[in-house]
């Protein structure tokens, strides 16, 4: 469970996201040439993500937003997607990447899967680098101020936590029906070679 210091502090996080910082990270992202780690494992992915029968089974359309905040100074770019049921309240689970970031295809996969099982579904940015770091030594650079500091790292997934409530009118996320815990799961995807990568989902509640 997160600390209730660093819980506290992360609602004085401010939360900002203009519209031209919204359209410029848009076009940024979209730029990416790279989104998985070879051509031959993006194509697999991609061939699972199209089969997933969660999403092919869900009656609701699904939205996305990618949104913009920060943390001890560092700007971050959270994806949410949820789907679209009214004005129907939603649980919300918060997905803390792999190694690479946030901005890959796996977990874009695995942010449509879980809200296509009725929840709203937040990508938190733990590095801020504003696209996956598939280089070795640039990602371990972007770990070790997470993991020789626990309190940043705590903080940072506060602040997509309060992100996750500060955006819940357009998601219809409730945090009245969500609960916090920690779980780590290995997705089964054929023929991907190992290792395959390990998600941690937090399912997050703002009280």
């Amino acid at each position: 469970l997160v600390p209730k210091r660093a819980y506290l502090s992360a609602l004085m996080i401010s939360y900002h996201c203009s519209l031209a910082a919204r359209s410029a990270t848009a076009f940024h992202l979209s730029m990416s040439a790279r989104t998985s780690q070879s051509e031959e494992t993006g194509r697999r992915i991609k061939t699972a993500w199209r089969n997933d029968q969660d999403i092919k089974l869900c009656k609701h359309p699904l939205k996305r937003s990618s949104v913009c905040y920060s943390e001890g100074g560092k700007e971050l770019v959270g994806e949410v997607c949820w789907p679209d049921v009214g004005d129907q309240k939603l649980a919300g689970v918060l997905l803390v990447h792999t190694a690479v970031g946030l901005q890959e295809d796996f977990m874009r996969w695995k942010l449509e899967a879980i809200a296509s099982l009725g929840y709203v579904a937040f990508g938190a940015d733990m590095f801020g680098a504003g696209r996956a770091l598939w280089d070795r030594e640039e990602a371990m650079a972007a770990r070790k101020e997470l993991v020789s500091e626990r309190k940043r790292m705590i903080e940072r997934a506060c602040a997509a936590a309060t992100t996750m409530m500060v955006n819940k009118n357009e998601t219809k996320f409730s945090p009245h029906d969500s609960s916090i815990s920690w779980i780590s799961s290995i997705p089964s995807i054929p023929s991907i070679p190992s290792p395959t990568p390990t998600i941690t989902s937090w399912i997050s509640s703002i009280p």
